[in-house]
């Protein structure tokens, strides 16, 4: 199973390249989850770690942008018309 991080901190994306099998890509901040949520299926896609019928899963932490505040896990589709319909936010 592939492993994509997405940061916006550089040196946080050095140090997880260290670790086996994780795939780091430096992105803009973002504020709200969803944003994440489409990020991550966009980068996995771009990738090709994943396709639209995919199903990823990602982590982030509130407040956005703050090392060490990951409190969430969602499971959410690759198909970014499925993350706006199904997700309202």
């Amino acid at each position: 199973m592939p492993i994509l991080a997405l940061t916006s901190i550089r040196s946080t994306a050095r140090r997880l390249c260290l670790t086996w099998g994780t795939n780091c890509v430096v992105t803009g901040e973002v504020d709200r989850f969803k944003m994440a949520v489409v990020n991550a299926a966009r980068c996995a896609r771009e990738q090709g770690l994943a396709t639209e019928k995919d199903l990823i899963v990602v982590t982030a932490g509130v407040p956005f942008n703050t090392p060490g505040t990951t409190n969430i896990l969602r499971v959410a589709p690759c198909d970014e018309r499925l993350i706006f319909n199904a997700d309202p936010e």
